[in-house]
């Protein structure tokens, strides 16, 4: 069996292009300290793969990582990947109790991470109790409270200081050394899902995986070496390193990307001559209004890729005026952290197509299925399906469950048997072992075989009658309103329908109130799926996931619309 480690992606570019920048993390702190060559990163990353062998890290050792975007992150990455280690990525905001519960159940050998979660593992010891070796940052440059926060995981905590350890100590090794032999069927990371629609998931990837994801991404947006990357979710980083291309970290913090400041994103953009950007459509949504507010050009991207939630149909007409190169195009992607990518539509499409329908309650138009990827809509179920077999395939046109299958899809959750049999479907017919999975979302197909997305099946509101209403057409009808920002369909005593305005007013005078749910209403009476919407409730900011920060976190609106003062 050929060797599969995700490494040798990197090493090839390394020896290709070893003076080429592979990194640059602007910043206010040292200036001369936030780029990285090919080279460089290939040099440190083998040095910090012996070091790690001092803390027993090798083939299989689960590594939990909290670390912000940062070169040392991308050092980090390679090294583990070059050991055969098996890098933990949890989302830190996903709350105390699943994150904890996450980490019991993953049961890590190693722990690399920032100050802060030093600290709260001193705090809750029992989660932790499966590490080893604790290793901290101690950036001189960072303010004085992380300092501390360091030194107290150092000297109370036991934690390795990991600057020591990437301190260069000019010893060359061979090169071949330091990459572990893997076999395509070998863990090569355990990436959580956000639990926004339920309890957070441990994702296996395998190197097969890895490696045929960056081949896919790679031909989908058609990049090549001479790119330049925007990362708005630093994870994607990897991919794009090992595809040859140079990454520059955004001024974000990655885990608020609602918050970002649009004018230095923007400049980021400018200053490194970006070709490709992506991330959540929060970014993105913000770096538009304030570039179309200043009358500001983007003319170096070619592609920009929007993932994560539904887009609105406004972000990719703003960005197709802002977007000034000759090959620039808006792109959203369909996918989960099970199986991305799935289906791809560029925005001029959307807008040719998706642009008519979505507003007459059609669904989001998400495009057709990428190579090697194959999609069906099946009879909604809830628990297991053990087989394809036991489940009927719905004609085109009819919404139901999308399921997927194809070399990007996944195959298990961590440690969650049960978990895995609800999401996975065994396919009899097929000769090989194939898997479909789950995606939890509903859609249909079109005749020309082109998904559309009508919002997660959890989300399904019933009216009495037992007629099914989903989420994302029934919400495009009433976004049409010139005052909402936007709206969420939620089911309280029948249908209700949570409403965001763009004013962020939630008290209104009667009169003004009573007008606008007219309006309301005289927009649901256009169609069936939205003439019995009679209920409103209003909210200044609805609550949303906490790795995209768009998502609508729909049962959380259910629960709060319960309270008189929202009604």
């Amino acid at each position: 069996m050929s060797m599969q480690n995700v490494a040798l992606n990197f090493k090839y570019w390394a020896k290709k292009n070893p003076n080429k920048l592979a990194v640059i993390h602007p910043t206010k702190e040292n200036e001369s300290d936030n780029k990285i060559t090919y080279g460089d990163l290939d040099i440190r990353s083998n040095q910090l793969r012996e070091k790690f062998k001092k803390f027993e890290i090798g083939k299989g050792t689960k590594v939990l990582l909290f670390l912000r975007p940062s070169i040392n992150f991308t050092v980090v990455m390679f090294a583990l990947f070059k050991a055969g280690a098996v890098p933990v990525l949890i989302d830190p905001g996903m709350g105390r109790k699943n994150l904890l519960q996450a980490i019991r159940e993953v049961a890590p050998d190693i722990l690399i991470a920032e100050p802060e979660a030093h600290i709260a593992r001193l705090i809750f010891r029992r989660p932790f109790n499966s590490i080893k070796y604790f290793i901290t940052t101690k950036n001189k440059f960072a303010p004085m409270r992380a300092r501390a926060l360091a030194m107290i995981a150092h000297y109370l905590g036991g934690a390795y200081y990991l600057e020591q350890l990437l301190q260069n100590d000019h010893h060359n090794f061979e090169d071949h050394s330091h990459i572990e032999e893997m076999s395509e069927n070998d863990l090569g990371a355990i990436l959580f899902t956000s639990g926004g629609t339920g309890v957070p998931k441990g994702v296996e990837y395998t190197h097969k995986i890895f490696n045929t994801q960056i081949k896919m991404l790679r031909d989908v947006y058609g990049l090549n070496e001479n790119d330049i990357d925007l990362p708005g979710f630093p994870f994607f980083a990897l991919f794009t390193l090992n595809m040859g291309l140079t990454v520059c970290f955004p001024e974000m913090d990655p885990t608020k990307p609602a918050e970002v400041d649009p004018q230095k994103i923007i400049k980021n953009i400018l200053d490194h001559k970006i070709t490709f950007a992506a991330g959540s459509p929060a970014i993105w949504e913000r770096v538009a209004d304030y570039a179309v507010e200043k009358n500001i050009k983007l003319p170096t991207i070619k592609y920009l890729v929007m993932f994560g939630a539904p887009v609105k149909i406004s972000i990719h007409q703003k960005f197709l005026k802002i977007l000034t190169h000759s090959q620039a195009n808006t792109f959203t992607p369909y996918g989960a952290t099970e199986s991305l990518p799935l289906t791809n539509v560029c925005g001029r499409e959307v807008l040719s197509i998706g642009a008519e329908q979505t507003p007459k309650g059609k669904g989001m138009f998400v495009g057709r299925a990428v190579n090697d990827v194959e999609i069906k809509i099946i009879e909604i179920r809830n628990g297991v399906i053990e087989n394809l077999k036991d489940v009927s395939e719905l004609a085109v046109g009819e919404i139901g469950e999308i399921i997927v299958s194809g070399p990007i899809v996944t195959q298990n959750y961590y440690n969650k048997p049960d978990k895995t049999r609800l999401a996975k479907i065994k396919d009899s017919n097929s000769n090989s072992e194939r898997i479909w999975h789950r995606m939890g979302d509903v859609g249909y197909l079109d005749i020309s075989g082109n998904l559309w997305f009508c919002g997660r099946k959890d989300h399904v509101v019933y009216s009495n009658d037992g007629r099914a209403n989903y989420t994302i057409p029934c919400e495009a009808i009433f976004n049409r309103h010139p005052q909402i920002r936007r709206t969420a369909l939620i089911g309280i005593g029948g249908m209700g329908l949570a409403v965001e305005r763009i004013d962020g007013r939630v008290k209104m005078k009667k009169s003004e109130q009573l007008l606008f749910e007219r309006e309301l209403k005289e927009l649901g009476e256009e169609f069936e799926i939205t003439k019995d919407i009679k209920r409103f409730y209003y909210f200044k900011k609805f609550p949303v996931d906490i790795r995209h920060n768009i998502k609508i976190d729909r049962q959380k609106l259910a629960k709060l619309a319960n309270h008189s003062s929202y009604s």
